[in-house]
């Protein structure tokens, strides 16, 4: 199994035009960005952490203002996922945003990439191609329809122990808080 990856990018405006309420909460959710990418511990899928910054620290510690999620790939129970950007990510909960209601966020791979033999191998091609990004939707529950409002986008993996990120979803430093119970909510 591949060890674990630390990876920096960003949250970026995604070019179509982004219907209320997505709006808003694409303007909270804009910004740096670490990722973990890892298999997952249970079903053979992958997970991916993500933590959003306030200011692009790439330190994997948390500092004031940061927000964590954890996605699991759709994936989830195929005994071996070959590339981390061949499978799309859901949130583990739902998030609230004070005001705006409740949202399920998921992460929608752009491109599958055809070259190396490990993820790793995989990922790093992406990187140097410029090709390691996902799209970001979201939709409003229950039962809304998914949003594309954002692109994450990798930049270059990060020299420092991906243990060091621990990931908190309940640290809601852009005002989102996870609500309900674990769920694997895209359909």
């Amino acid at each position: 199994m591949d060890p674990e990856l630390l990876a920096h990018g960003v949250v970026e405006r995604f070019g179509a035009a982004v219907p209320d309420p997505a709006r808003r909460l694409r303007e909270r959710l804009l910004g740096p960005a670490l990722v973990r990418l890892s298999a997952a511990r249970w079903g053979g899928g992958l997970s991916l952490a993500l933590r959003l910054r306030e200011q692009p620290v790439l330190t994997p510690g948390r500092a004031p203002g940061d927000q964590d999620f954890v996605f699991v790939s759709r994936a989830l129970f195929r005994p071996r996922v070959a590339d981390y950007l061949a499978v799309d990510y859901v949130a583990r909960t739902a998030h609230e945003l004070e005001g705006e209601g409740r949202f399920h966020l998921k992460l929608v791979t752009c491109k599958p990439t055809p070259l190396g033999g490990t993820r790793r191998e995989r990922l790093q091609t992406a990187l140097w191609d410029d090709d390691a990004h996902f799209v970001l939707h979201a939709r409003s529950w229950p039962g809304g329809r998914w949003m594309a409002f954002a692109r994450l986008r990798l930049e270059a993996f990060l020299p420092a122990p991906p243990e060091e990120m621990r990931v908190d979803v309940r640290a809601g430093g852009r005002g989102l808080r996870p609500v309900g119970r674990w769920a694997l909510l895209a359909r």
